[in-house]
């Protein structure tokens, strides 16, 4: 006789909690057993957001960045160990090909270590800053919204600038109301990536992307011939550009000194 199926709970409130009626059930499909079965009637998702508002919210405020990279860290340690237990989940029950999971759980893995690395970059961020006798000052942003309020809050304060980190995508993506808003607001503003300054940014210093991308060919190649990923040196990159866009700086009413413009890949007129 079957076991009958493991019924799922739902975190809620500071505690485990289980739907009420019909639960749905979850099913393997590849052998179509039932896995579990799931229900959230009767769960006040309402209260569950308030709760977390009120109790998760100011404690994670209460850290630092640091320690919260910490804590994302050792979420992607604790997956990495237990990483070939999700990969036989995955191929048992989702019908993947070894390969096919690994891009999948090595992905997880690797942008959570990614934010993690970058969380635990703002000490020496902090550091740079005090030594320059500048206050930094966090403004994580969500939405195009929220884009707008902080960088609105920047240009109200005398010698306010904004400095735009690299963040795994959000940014990138965000980028033309991050631009325009600054350009509104008479906020002068730092890029990781030149592309923001050939969009209107005012200055670009990052990595050369075009020069990664060649490396990572050469790369590809040894691959291809049969060289195995894990045996291969991790490269760090060796080229940087700093692009400037003089253009946005007259529209902010800012002179660019001689000797960035003497140091700059590139100034656009």
């Amino acid at each position: 006789m079957n076991a009958p199926p493991h019924q799922l709970e739902s975190y809620l409130c500071g505690r485990w909690r289980r739907g009420e009626g019909v639960e749905t059930e979850l099913v393997d499909p590849v052998s179509g057993a039932v896995l579990a079965t799931a229900s959230a009637k009767g769960l006040d998702l309402g209260e569950a957001l308030v709760f977390a508002r009120q109790h998760g919210q100011s404690a994670l405020r209460g850290m630092t960045y640091a320690a919260r990279a910490k804590l994302v860290g050792a979420i992607a340690d604790v997956l990495a160990a237990n990483r070939a237990k999700y990969e036989a989940i995955a191929i048992a029950n989702s019908g993947n090909t070894k390969a096919d999971a690994a891009i999948d759980i090595d992905g997880g893995i690797g942008t959570l270590k990614y934010y993690a690395r970058l969380g635990l970059g703002m000490p020496s961020l902090e550091a740079a800053a005090a030594a320059l006798k500048v206050v930094p000052i966090p403004a994580p942003v969500h939405s195009d919204l929220e884009i707008e309020t902080a960088i609105i809050a920047l240009g109200r304060k005398p010698g306010g600038g904004l400095v735009v980190m690299p963040d795994g995508g959000f940014t990138a993506v965000h980028r033309a109301p991050i631009i325009l808003a600054a350009a509104r607001n008479k906020v002068p503003a730092v890029y990781v990536a030149s592309y923001y300054a050939r969009d209107g940014g005012l200055l670009s210093y990052g990595v050369d992307l075009v020069d990664n991308f060649r490396r990572a060919a050469a790369y590809v190649d040894r691959i291809l011939r049969g060289a195995k990923p894990g045996d291969l040196p991790v490269q760090l990159p060796t080229k940087f550009e700093m692009v400037v866009n003089r253009k946005t700086a007259n529209a902010l009413g800012l002179r660019v000194p001689p000797s960035i413009l003497l140091r700059a890949d590139e100034v656009i007129e």
